[in-house]
């Protein structure tokens, strides 16, 4: 499965690398303010072309299976040319109790959570051991770190002993889904090669590197303190 992404993923970054059509138009800045996908996915009466290439699944110790893909839409300007837009992100699916709830991420927003990520690699231990407020000992305290994107997804790291626990949910009134090790591995990796396909296909300054030329996914666990679950 991950080597047959891995090619895909190569032939679509050549792909677009090597065809102008898929050149930003400087006129109608699409990625502007990092909304490019669900700015592109409303455009009244446009020609729109879909396509989605799945990743790995992220199997959380509880909930629903979350589903995860790459979506990348053209907008067609022009048909009878090949004059068109070119936007691309991160889509996570999740089948609730009465629905089933998309959430996307773009390039903005998987570089933040990239980051979220990494400081809480190299800071974590300190931001969750350092309350602002110090109580007498006989109180308790909880601490958590939270993240959240435009649409409503947020991973949440708890406290738990010596150990972390780190989880998702899809809006403030759905429950946390946890994840342990292999999945917390899954996430990362899909956002890495998420914010490889965006750079591919962004314009010539935003990455000119082929797929697979970025930064290996961190091992085990990507990198964050153990969950204390494998």
């Amino acid at each position: 499965m991950k080597k047959q992404t891995t090619l895909i993923l190569s032939l679509l970054a050549v792909i677009c690398l090597l065809n102008p059509a898929f050149a930003q138009d400087p006129e109608q800045p699409l990625r502007e303010d990092g909304v490019c996908l669900a700015r592109i996915l409303k455009s009244p009466g446009a020609v729109l072309v879909r396509e989605s290439h799945e990743l790995d699944r992220i199997v959380p110790v509880n909930g629903e299976t979350i589903k995860s893909e790459i979506l990348i839409v053209r907008r067609l300007l022009d048909p009878s040319t090949e004059n068109e837009d070119c936007c691309a992100g991160l889509v996570f699916e999740i089948e609730e109790k009465h629905q089933i709830r998309r959430i996307s991420l773009e390039g903005d927003e998987i570089n933040a959570f990239l980051a979220a990520l990494a400081l809480l690699e190299k800071e974590g231990e300190k931001i969750m051991t350092s309350p602002k407020l110090t109580l007498p000992e006989e109180l308790s305290h909880d601490m958590e770190v939270h993240f959240l994107t435009r649409e409503g997804l947020m991973l949440g790291v708890f406290a738990s002993g010596d150990s972390w626990k780190y989880a998702v949910k899809t809006s403030a009134v759905s429950d946390w889904s946890f994840l342990n090790k292999t999945a917390m591995k899954t996430l990362v990796e899909n956002l890495k090669v998420a914010k490889q396909v965006i750079e591919a296909l962004g314009p010539k300054d935003a990455g000119e590197a082929a797929v697979g030329q970025q930064e290996p996914a961190p091992a085990d666990s990507g990198g964050l303190p153990e969950t204390g679950e494998e």
